[in-house]
């Protein structure tokens, strides 16, 4: 659903601002996390982690590498945590 999207955004962001390390096209959330940690953070299922960054990723937003979260596009993850994308 729309807010779950947009819960894991913002804590993607809130991650990011806590362990993320700044490159020059994208940040990296430093720590390792799973699907099912993010799910029981916000009290969703684990599918709808797993379909939320498979969107995510579709659209250019974030891209998974060597088990890290890395933000491709910080400005639309903006967006989608203040529930402006997909309403």
């Amino acid at each position: 659903s729309s807010d779950s999207l947009q819960r894991i955004a913002q804590l993607l962001l809130d991650m990011a601002k806590s362990y993320g390390v700044e490159t020059e096209k994208s940040s990296e959330i430093s720590i390792r996390f799973s699907h099912q940690d993010v799910a029981n953070l916000l009290h969703i299922s684990r599918v709808t982690v797993t379909k939320a960054f498979q969107v995510m990723a579709q659209e250019g937003i974030i891209e998974r590498k060597q088990g890290h979260i890395w933000i491709s596009d910080q400005a639309k993850l903006i967006l989608l945590a203040q529930g402006q994308l997909y309403n």
